[in-house]
């Protein structure tokens, strides 16, 4: 009988553990949801380096989440990181905002001289401004269709 008592211990302790180790595998993450967003920028066509991009959640249409954020390279090319450095952005709607980068002599202007030396950023007041831009962008589940995004603003 001991060694039957024995067995049967043996077995519950196996199932035991099993289930701790399944259970551990399988706990929800508190992180929000966010998929691969990358796109282009251009200013009246052209593109242009530095330029921030900040994806916002809209709260009226009913996306709630962290911000996410890129920069565009010499391409104009940018992709979004968010919180923790996690690629991409909310599921959902966007407002979108571009500023020019900061400048240490002149300050954060949208109007001012890229910080690298570079030809004057010039960019509305308004598409820096999350009350205020214009520009919004709809993020997919479907992280393909998030990968070229294409935001065109003009400089006027």
């Amino acid at each position: 009988m001991n060694n039957r008592q024995s067995m049967y211990g043996s077995i519950a302790v196996a199932i035991l553990i099993a289930g701790v180790i399944a259970s551990g595998c399988s706990a929800k993450s508190d992180a929000p949801t966010m998929v691969a967003v990358s796109g282009t920028l251009s200013i009246d066509g052209k593109p242009q380096e530095n330029i921030s991009v900040t994806f916002i959640p809209d709260n009226s249409k009913g996306t709630q989440g962290p911000a996410s954020v890129g920069r565009t390279n010499a391409d104009g090319k940018f992709t979004l990181t968010g919180p923790g450095n996690r690629t991409g952005a909310m599921i959902g709607f966007h407002k979108v905002t571009v500023a020019c980068p900061f400048n240490p002599a002149g300050g954060s202007s949208a109007t001012g001289v890229a910080s690298d030396g570079a030809a004057p950023c010039k960019l509305p007041l308004s598409l820096a401004d999350p009350e205020k831009t214009e520009l919004t962008a709809e993020v997919k589940s479907n992280a393909a269709e998030n990968q070229n995004v294409v935001l065109d603003v003009s400089s006027k």
